[in-house]
């Protein structure tokens, strides 16, 4: 029964290795989402890569040369426990692996817009850009309307 369990358990660790080292070998793969357990209404990995590769566009940023992004959609009570005391929180961060990567945090339910703006935040930092008032209003508004277009026309609304 003892080696029973440690076969599923070493099963389990292939499994999580083979699952991690896909996600390191699909470089065009740059932006993940987790969400904890209680976060509700997270918009999905594909749709905010949709976003962001339509905010790349916008600013003439190759695809191809976008960081690495972590999303992490999680509830108040897991807010706290990291640390995150806003609505949205940025981290820049790097491990040994990736030199540089991004960290969004987003904190209850918050509209798309919270996401896209996130998105251009880090595109702003990363790239230097330095766009007027005007120009960013202009750009989230229509990157946020086609996203949201997409989303009522995926869900049936």
């Amino acid at each position: 029964m003892v080696t029973y369990r440690w076969k599923i358990i070493l099963l389990g660790v292939v499994v999580l290795a083979v699952a991690v080292a896909s996600c390191v070998a699909q470089p065009y793969e740059k932006l993940w989402v987790l969400a904890s357990s209680d976060a509700r209404r997270t918009p999905s990995a594909d749709h905010l890569r949709d976003c962001l590769t339509q905010l790349a566009q916008e600013w003439k940023i190759p695809v191809k040369n976008l960081p690495p992004i972590l999303i992490f959609h999680v509830s108040r009570n897991v807010a706290e426990t990291a640390n995150v005391r806003e609505a949205i929180e940025l981290r820049r961060n790097s491990v040994q692996q990736i030199p540089r990567y991004f960290e969004i945090w987003i904190v209850g339910d918050q509209p798309l817009n919270y996401y896209i703006f996130a998105l251009q935040s880090i595109l702003e930092h990363e790239f230097h850009l330095a766009p007027g008032d005007e120009q960013r209003k202009e750009v989230l508004t229509r990157v946020g309307r086609l996203q949201n277009a997409i989303i009522d026309v995926r869900e049936g609304r």
